[in-house]
């Protein structure tokens, strides 16, 4: 039997309030903790210090949460802080009940380094459920070389 996989860290920060820190809260209680360990910041507690460095166990998936669709300048600036921070974690932000343009506001994060907007709870959950996902490497063979080529999902080829 194979151990475990230690699970995924994901720090939650809500951009605006008290009611987008309570959703959280609720999108939290949702997550498999076999899967994910979830630990929650304020836009206050990640203005330059990194969470989770003193366990050596820093978060690889960041989460923001907004519910309204005003001042989604904070959102983005907020999403380069933490960017800033942690530059090999997935970030992710829930747009949820937004009447703003979601191709736009897509477009805006994605242009500052966001990995995936989702819209409604099952999308975000979605999104955190493609990083616990394993990649299986296809095999194939190419006619001009007798090796087999492993494609990754990155869609680079290996020669093994």
């Amino acid at each position: 039997d194979k151990p475990a996989a230690a699970p995924i860290v994901i720090l939650g920060v809500s951009t605006q309030d008290d009611t987008d820190a309570l959703a959280l809260d609720m999108f939290k209680d949702a997550l498999n903790p076999d899967l994910f360990q979830y630990i929650s910041g304020s836009p206050a507690s990640v203005q330059g210090e990194k969470i989770g460095e003193k366990n050596d166990n820093p978060p690889s998936v960041l989460l923001l949460l907004t519910l309204t669709n005003t001042n989604m300048l904070r959102t983005r600036m907020l999403c380069k802080k933490l960017r800033a921070l942690y530059p090999r974690a997935k970030v992710f932000v829930g747009c949820w009940g937004s009447d703003q343009d979601m191709n736009l506001v897509r477009q805006r994060l994605k242009a500052i380094g966001v990995d995936g907007v989702g819209v409604t709870f099952s999308e975000t959950r979605n999104l955190l459920d493609s990083v616990n996902e394993p990649v299986i490497p296809a095999v194939s063979y190419n006619n001009t070389s007798a090796k087999p080529r492993i494609e990754v999902a990155t869609g680079e080829n290996h020669h093994v």
